[in-house]
């Protein structure tokens, strides 16, 4: 899980992928949810 591409693909524990490019963005650091 590294941020160092244009978009990052988050996979939560539900097993849904979204793109973390703008909340990327926001926040530089890893979301905890």
């Amino acid at each position: 899980m590294t941020a160092t591409g244009l978009f990052d693909l988050v996979k939560l524990t539900d097993g849904r992928i979204f793109v973390a490019d703008k909340r990327n963005k926001d926040r530089a650091a890893k979301p905890s949810a």
